[in-house]
């Protein structure tokens, strides 16, 4: 970017900066007076509020100051007196009320007579109506009405429409012993906007007795105030309910016009506060406040709204940005002329030295700078052209040593001089180069061609030591197959002695198995030779047993016979003895006989236990026999293993001993494989080493031919 562009931008966006901060500035003002406009709009809707919440109190003041005064409890405490003696009330007052709705408009009936010509009636349209209006050319009152504590009128200054007032909103808040105060109503007798107001008459002893009620005129409470509040020409005051109906307007308006749906309407939110909102193309600012409690006075629930037209409330600050947007204009212009104006006044010159030094860099050197000025500027095109005059000796210098003219010396211009140190001391280093490479010359010359005599010797000793190789390698190839052949045989011979020794060691374990089972046959006929001789003992011992129950079995038939000879004697009575003597005999012979077979029996066992017990006798010593042999022939196969085992140790050691011989047969014959590589290899080198030394033998003699051109 160009040194003129930079400039311009920098100036325009210096005075944009300029002008954003007073944009800023301008809308901050902006928003402070609204805010300021808005917040004072509230202070003085209050402060309004608070003068309507106090002209409303007055009136109820002057009300009460009616209560206790004589004429007012005296018509009151008669009326009450009246209507204790009725035996039904509510039907008296609805009579009366029917007669006082069925007359005309405009017409009187002789009960409004009574009440209206009353004393106490023309006291208050004196006291309340003529001489307020007389004082302040204005009603403060429309009507004033005092009922007894039935709700019945007492006295009234203007016609009511109704009689009956019990079942009325303001009756029933006042006979609690209340105030009460309204919302604003159009009283359609007045044609006026009024505000219903009443306060309790209590007697002496604290008792309701009755009540007045008055109409207030909305005018001289609203109207003379809202008015002092209006500080611009589009200023609109607006008083309606917390519900949206309009009680007054400086603009025209309908009464209890519902203003809910507008948009403005939406932004009230609390006790007080401002907003803007757009309508009909304009923004406009709103300030609202609600009415509070005053002191024990409780006021209607009103919202003051205050709402201004932004364009004339801001008009000063729309003129003050017009003032800034055009200050910013003209100063923007003003500062692009400067920019270019120094813009010009620099760059031309420094667009000059570019061209030149562009022109140095491709080595054109026969262009001067003619600008003089006395700035900076000037100085540096000073520079510039005796950077160039130095520049130019340095290259006729460099065009001096091209030629191999190193005669001159250099004289550098100052300490800091770089270029013409260096070239100071490249000169000098190239003097006691040359000499060197003069003598270096020489000395090659002489060199190369012992280098090359020495190199023709080499080459052919090489080729005589690659042929002995080449005859070494085959020798040792056929070896390496030779051991190849003894390797695969070495590998089967300890296959064949492993299988032997596992074969060995099956027998071995199947020998100690026999042992084993062996020995437990000889314990099984140990224990089987016991207990057959148990059993002969048993055996004996049930001889013994067979013996006893013998004797037994003779001892109990001799005692049958006893039985039966004295049977006999008794005679019938032994009867019966007799014939179980004779069972007893029968049973001594069956003993008997059985004890005979089983003797015979036994006699039997006893034989062929004998004969079992020599048999295990003889069964044990051929199994002893037998176990003699089988440990004999394990030890002869546990002997047969370790040897078979000793057999296949020294295989299995041929055979590595074999694989590790064939191994080195490998490496030994790469090892003459690679030599023989090396070897063609080397002939090879030494062949361009000879061709290097003849062509090192040429190139010194060029050398000595070059060097004989420079001047020292």
């Amino acid at each position: 970017m160009k040194i003129s562009t930079k400039l311009i931008l920098a100036f325009t966006v210096l005075v944009l900066m300029i002008a954003g901060i007073a944009s800023y500035s301008f809308f901050r003002s902006r928003n402070a007076l609204e805010e300021t406009l808005g917040t004072n709009s509230i202070f003085i809707a209050e402060g309004y509020l608070l003068r309507m919440n106090e002209a409303l109190e007055k009136n109820v003041e002057i009300l009460q100051i009616q209560t206790p005064r004589r004429v007012l409890q005296e018509a009151i405490a008669a009326s009450n007196l009246r209507y204790r003696k009725l035996e039904d009330v509510p039907s008296h007052m609805d009579r009366l009320d029917k007669q006082w709705t069925s007359a005309t408009p405009g017409s009187t009936i002789p009960l409004m007579h009574d009440i209206l010509d009353s004393e106490l009636s023309l006291e208050l349209k004196k006291t309340l109506i003529n001489l307020y209006e007389k004082k302040q050319g204005s009603r403060q009152f429309e009507y004033v009405l005092v009922t007894n504590e039935y709700g019945a009128p007492v006295a009234m200054t203007t016609r009511n429409p109704f009689y009956r007032h019990d079942n009325e909103e303001w009756f029933k808040t006042v006979k609690k012993n209340r105030l009460f105060v309204g919302d604003v109503e159009f009283d359609e007798s007045f044609q006026k906007t009024v505000i219903p107001v009443a306060v309790p008459v209590i007697d002496d002893n604290g008792r309701f007795i009755g009540a007045i009620k008055a109409s207030v005129s909305a005018d001289g409470v609203i109207r003379k105030t809202l008015l002092s509040l209006k500080r611009y020409k589009t200023t609109e005051l607006l008083l309606m309910t917390t519900s949206g109906k309009a009680v007054y307007s400086t603009n025209a308006f309908r009464f209890h016009e519902d203003l809910s749906g507008k948009p403005y309407f939406k932004n009230i939110k609390g006790l007080s506060g401002y907003f803007t909102v757009e309508e009909g193309q304009k923004q406009r600012l709103f300030s609202y406040v609600y009415s509070e409690k005053f002191g024990a006075f409780i006021s209607p629930h009103w919202v003051l709204l205050v709402q201004h037209d932004l364009d004339e409330v801001l008009a000063k600050s729309f003129i003050l940005r017009k003032h800034i947007l055009i200050a910013t204009v003209i100063v923007l212009i003003l500062g692009i002329t400067i920019a270019v104006y120094i813009s010009r006044t620099i760059s031309k010159p420094l667009h000059r030295a570019r061209e030149i030094a562009l022109k140095m860099s491709k080595g054109d050197l026969s262009e001067r700078i003619s600008i003089r000025t006395h700035d900076e500027i000037g100085s540096l095109m000073q520079s510039l052209d005796s950077m160039i005059d130095t520049t130019k000796r340095m290259a006729e210098l460099a065009d001096r040593i091209s030629h191999g003219d190193l005669t001159g010396g250099v004289q550098p211009r100052s300490e800091k001089d770089v270029l013409g140190n260096a070239l100071a001391h490249m000169v000098s280093d190239l003097k006691g180069q040359v000499s060197d490479i003069i003598e270096g010359a020489n000395v090659i010359a002489t060199a190369t061609g012992e280098i090359t005599a020495a190199a023709s010797q080499l080459v052919a000793g090489s080729s005589e030591t690659a042929t002995s190789i080449s005859q070494t390698t085959a020798t040792v190839e056929e070896v390496k197959q030779a051991s190849t052949v003894a390797n695969e045989k070495a590998k089967e011979v300890s296959e064949v002695a492993q299988k032997s020794m596992l074969h060995s060691q099956r027998g071995q374990e199947a020998v100690k198995k026999v042992i084993e089972g062996m020995g437990s046959i000889k314990d099984r006929m140990k224990q089987l030779a016991g207990d057959i001789m148990n059993l002969s003992d048993q055996s004996h011992a049930i001889g013994q047993i067979i013996a006893t129950v013998n004797d037994i079995a003779e001892q109990t038939n001799l005692l049958s016979v006893n039985a039966a000879i004295e049977a006999m004697k008794a005679g019938e009575y032994g009867k019966g003895f007799s014939v179980v003597a004779g069972e007893i005999k029968s049973l001594s012979e069956q003993s008997k006989r059985a004890t005979t077979q089983v003797k015979t029996i036994l006699n039997d066992i006893q034989k062929a236990i004998g004969q079992a017990v020599m048999a295990t006798e003889e069964g044990s010593k051929v199994i002893e026999a037998g176990v003699r042999q089988s440990e004999e022939a394990g030890e002869t196969i546990e002997v047969l293993a370790q040897n078979i085992v000793g057999a296949s140790e020294a295989s299995t050691q041929i055979a590595a001993s074999s694989q590790q011989q064939l191994v080195g047969m490998d490496q030994v014959a790469l090892a003459m494989v690679s030599i023989r590589e090396a070897s063609a290899q080397n002939v090879n080198s030494t062949r361009q080493v000879e061709n290097s030394a003849k062509n090192l033998h040429e190139l010194g003699q060029r050398l000595r031919t070059l060097t004989a051109n420079y001047k020292l």
